[in-house]
C-alpha cells in the first residue's frame, strides 16, 4: 500500500512539472514563431535582417517542449520547424538576389513566394497552437492577437523620415 501511494505521489508531481513546462513554453513558441513570421525582411531600406537566429531560438525552444510532449504536439512542432526553415531560406534567397524597395519592400519577383512560405508557415503556427491546447483540453478555437508595435515603430520610422 505504501508502495502505490508514494509512486501515485510521483507520478502527480511528474504531471504537475510536464503541464507547468508544457504551460510555459507552448505560448511562448507561439510568440516566438510570430516574430519571425512578423520580421521584416529588410531592414527599412537598408540591410538585410537575418532571420537565422529567429530560428534558432524557436528550434531551441521547440527542443525543450518536444521533451514533454504527445506526439501530436510533437508532429506540430516539426512541421512549424520545417515551415520556419522554409520561410528562412526564401527570406535568404531574397537577401542574395535582390535588394530592398522602397521603405524596404521585397522585390515583385519574390513577392510570390515570400507570401507562400509566410501562409505555410502561419498554417503550421496554427496547427501548433490548436494541438497544444488540445493537449490541455482548452477548448474553442484559438485566433491570434493583431500585434500593435510593429506599427508603432513603423509609424515613428515615417515621421523621423518626413521631418526636414
Amino acid at each position: 500500500m505504501r508502495e502505490r501511494r508514494n509512486h501515485g505521489q510521483a507520478s502527480s508531481t511528474t504531471d504537475y512539472v510536464v503541464a507547468e513546462q508544457k504551460g510555459r513554453l507552448y505560448p511562448v513558441i507561439v510568440a516566438a514563431a510570430y516574430a519571425l513570421k512578423r520580421s521584416p525582411v529588410w531592414e527599412y531600406r537598408r540591410a538585410p535582417i537575418d532571420p537565422l537566429p529567429l530560428c534558432e531560438h524557436l528550434e531551441q525552444l521547440a527542443a525543450q517542449a518536444a521533451f514533454f510532449s504527445t506526439d501530436a504536439v510533437n508532429a506540430r512542432l516539426d512541421g512549424l520547424l520545417a515551415a520556419s526553415v522554409e520561410l528562412a531560406n526564401v527570406i535568404t534567397v531574397i537577401h542574395r538576389r535582390s535588394r530592398p524597395g522602397f521603405r524596404g519592400a521585397i522585390d515583385p519577383r519574390f513577392h510570390d513566394d515570400h507570401q507562400n512560405a509566410l501562409t505555410t508557415f502561419d498554417t503550421a503556427i496554427r496547427a501548433f497552437a490548436a494541438a497544444a491546447r488540445d493537449d490541455f483540453g482548452i477548448p474553442g478555437t484559438w485566433h491570434p492577437i493583431t500585434p500593435r508595435a510593429a506599427a508603432l515603430r513603423l509609424d515613428r520610422r515615417l515621421r523621423r523620415d518626413a521631418t526636414p
